[in-house]
């Protein structure tokens, strides 16, 4: 009897893999996942290193926390990492927008979406945004006159989801639909991220209680979108909003214009990325002001004396870099995405260790943003670490809020400009505190948002100081 020889290939050879836990049978690390997902993964780079191997049930997930790992995927070999398996988990929500498409469709609507976010468009913005705001400080009154605390992720999520719906509908919604509409997106979200760690996708199609609620809300979205995008085809003219450049966009290479599906899967990614990211970094910003004192009052001063009790414009947000430098170490920090996940197209090689196609890789602004190699006392909020000298020594890949090369985001020039023109406003108009005795917990869902709000008491401030048009309702 003869034996055949087995042929060993260098692509059947077992290759080295990264460190990491063993996790639990079957499971992984999917429970310490879904228990304290921050808590684990800061472990896993503090006990691992810098490239860590996650058994998520039978796949194993490579975490790259090093900003040479980061810049490497995402911006110097980027054709080589899509939207991995795990981007697919929130397209009932978002469909193929941007934020979940790849290829060629992403391709063209990157082309198509685009001139949206020129410069001249973000110049006219300004005034929708700076008009909410003021009317906001104005509601504000009444609980700053009696010390009664507001929700300040609820007050900013208001906020910035009007001026996300006045931007692409160029219309607000009656208060009750805002309410409704702010409540189903956290519904929803919250849903899929409870679905997204999970070996049994076909799960979230049972019918229980949770899916019944999720199905309900979205569908209510998806009418509110619907609704809009029908109003508007029956229009004519450029009526200077995002649906309108939506509509009008054409493919330069067909002439087409987006298919309706394409159209409504860009439109909620707009809705919801417009307005939940910068409420997050908005939130997160205040309290950070409200914990730290001194930097609150070196800003105040600063906003002060550069615009004098005046509304702020867009000229003067350059004459104010203090006041982005706080935003972006407040996003530092808190940074509203707070995770991504690409997938190799091809096998590749990372920190030493091979990467096979198909493989999953993480990459966490959270962790990055506290690499010790990089931030000195990372938990510390600190400012003037994004002072002009600072940033340029900074390598790349260290900080990435809105993540970066080719696919980083359209929307952060609007995102910027809202946070600054809205704490140029309120600073003038209010101090801020923390309500005693509350603990706030970052809970990363799909974003990075406070567990349970953070409840937060405003205090008038001097007319002097308030913008004149509405220092006369405080």
């Amino acid at each position: 009897m003869t034996c055949k020889r087995t042929r060993w290939s260098p692509r059947r050879r077992p290759h080295p893999i990264p460190p990491g836990p063993r996790g639990y049978p079957w499971l992984g690390v999917l429970p310490q996942m879904r228990r304290d997902s921050l808590g684990f993964l800061s472990a896993m780079m503090r006990t691992y290193g810098d490239i860590v191997a996650l058994p998520f049930g039978p796949v194993r997930v490579y975490l790259l926390c090093h900003p040479e790992q980061v810049a490497y995927v995402l911006q110097g070999h980027a054709p080589n990492y899509s939207k991995s398996r795990f981007n697919a988990r929130v397209r009932p929500l978002l469909g193929q927008g941007l934020a979940t498409s790849d290829g060629a469709l992403w391709r063209t609507q990157r082309r198509l979406v685009q001139p949206a976010f020129h410069r001249e468009r973000l110049v006219a913005f300004a005034v929708t945004i700076t008009t909410a705001t003021q009317a906001m400080l104005a509601r504000w009154a009444p609980q700053a006159t009696a010390g009664t605390a507001l929700d300040m992720l609820a007050e900013m999520t208001r906020l910035t989801g009007e001026v996300m719906v006045r931007a692409l509908f160029g219309t607000a919604l009656p208060e009750a639909v805002g309410r409704t509409m702010f409540a189903d997106f956290t519904t929803v979200t919250g849903y899929l991220r409870t679905h997204m760690l999970t070996l049994t996708p076909w799960s979230r199609w049972l019918p229980t209680p949770g899916r019944r609620q999720f199905q309900a809300a979205l569908t209510r979205l998806d009418h509110l979108v619907g609704q809009h995008i029908q109003a508007r085809r029956q229009q004519e003219g450029d009526h200077g909003d995002l649906l309108a450049l939506l509509l009008a966009a054409r493919d330069p290479a067909t002439g087409m214009g987006m298919p309706p599906q394409q159209l409504r899967d860009e439109v909620m990614t707009l809705l919801f990325a417009g307005h939940e990211t910068t409420a997050l970094a908005l939130t997160w910003t205040w309290y950070l002001l409200a914990r730290h004192p001194e930097v609150a009052e070196r800003l105040r001063r600063d906003i002060a004396t550069v615009l004098a009790g005046r509304v702020p414009t867009v000229a003067e947000l350059p004459h104010l870099p203090y006041l982005r430098m706080v935003l972006e170490e407040a996003m530092r920090l808190y940074p509203p995405a707070w995770v991504l996940a690409r997938a190799a197209r091809a096998d590749d090689v990372i920190g030493g260790y091979p990467i096979p196609a198909g493989t999953t890789v993480f990459l966490s602004p959270y962790l990055t943003h506290r690499h010790p190699a990089v931030w000195p006392e990372p938990e510390r909020f600190d400012p003037d670490r994004f002072a002009a000298d600072d940033v340029a020594r900074r390598p790349p890949g260290a900080y990435f809020p809105f993540a970066a090369g080719p696919r980083a985001c359209l929307g952060a020039p609007l995102a910027m400009l809202e946070a600054q023109l809205i704490v140029a406003q309120v600073m003038q108009v209010y101090d801020v505190a923390l309500v005693a005795g509350q603990q706030v917990v970052p809970q990363p869902r799909l974003t990075l948002r406070p567990q349970h709000g953070v409840a937060m008491v405003v205090r008038g401030r001097p007319a002097a100081n308030a913008p004149r048009s509405i220092s006369s309702s405080l």
